[in-house]
């Protein structure tokens, strides 16, 4: 009887899996733990969280400068301003270039009057106008206020500026009156300006001489005001001396007599002894 050759199941012969057997060692690769790749940056973010809005416009006012009124109280304009140059100074905390917007707004209501304007691009620290053109018609003796926030390069907007209130007046003073005193010749004489009749916001008058009004004098509370002149003798003719005076009244607002009253001859009653 032929002896029965003992066999093995498949099933039951070692596997190695993804392994080898080397130099009587057994290799076994083992896998390797997944890691995660870091995400990639997002410029647009990283940049949106390292840039600071600009500061609200400093110094904003009008040019020539007008104080800032409140609702209450506000500034008056002089007809000359219905065309106002507003200027204001501008930063940046990250050192980005800047530009503003300015807009006007009607005090009662909030009404949008004119802008938003946009001004130029500057540097930060630098200063930017804008002028606001006829065509805003901004009407008298209505109050509005005006008000202005910055924009840097990166499109990150800072806070509005507080807002400045004013109106404008569009009444001019009317011909005042002068009233020449006793004028000597080497003498100060006085010389006085009245206001006309209904003006009660005279602020002072402009005045000088050879059609020239570069000299100023204040009112007093009646809207009056005296200055004093000297005549000086001509050197040609002793004993004569004459000064053309030219005037214009002003009131609170800025606005000036629609004309320069002159010239006023002046000349002395009598020479001194």
């Amino acid at each position: 009887m032929k002896p029965v050759r003992p066999t093995t199941s498949r099933t039951s012969r070692p596997t190695v899996a993804a392994g080898a057997l080397l130099a009587g060692v057994l290799l076994v690769a083992v896998a390797a733990p997944a890691v995660a790749a870091p995400p990639a940056a997002n410029p647009a973010v990283s940049a949106s969280r390292q840039n600071a809005a600009p500061a609200a416009p400093a110094d904003l006012t009008t040019y020539p400068p007008r104080a800032c009124g409140t609702i209450e109280s506000p500034t008056l304009f002089s007809r000359s301003m219905l065309t106002a140059t507003f200027t204001a100074r501008l930063y940046d905390p990250n050192g980005n270039n800047v530009g503003a917007h300015l807009e006007i707004r009607r005090g009662v209501d909030d009404t949008l009057a004119y802008g938003p304007a946009i001004s130029a691009t500057v540097p930060s620290g630098a200063s930017v106008t804008w002028t606001v053109p006829d065509s805003a018609l901004l009407a008298y003796d209505t109050v509005y206020y005006y008000q202005a926030w910055a924009t840097d390069t990166h499109h990150a907007t800072g806070p509005t500026t507080e807002p400045c209130y004013f109106t404008v007046d569009g009444v001019a003073p009317g011909e005042p009156t002068i009233t020449v005193g006793t004028l000597l010749v080497d003498v100060p004489g006085p010389v006085t300006f009245t206001p006309a009749a209904g003006d009660d916001d005279i602020a002072g008058y402009r005045y000088g001489f050879n059609n020239n009004v570069s000299e100023w004098v204040a009112a007093d509370a009646t809207g009056a005001a005296t200055i004093w002149v000297t005549l000086t003798e001509d050197p040609f003719f002793p004993g004569s001396a004459t000064a053309d005076l030219w005037v214009q009244a002003v009131d609170t607002a800025g606005n000036g007599y629609a004309g320069v009253i002159g010239p006023i001859l002046l000349f002395p009653q009598t020479t001194t002894p």
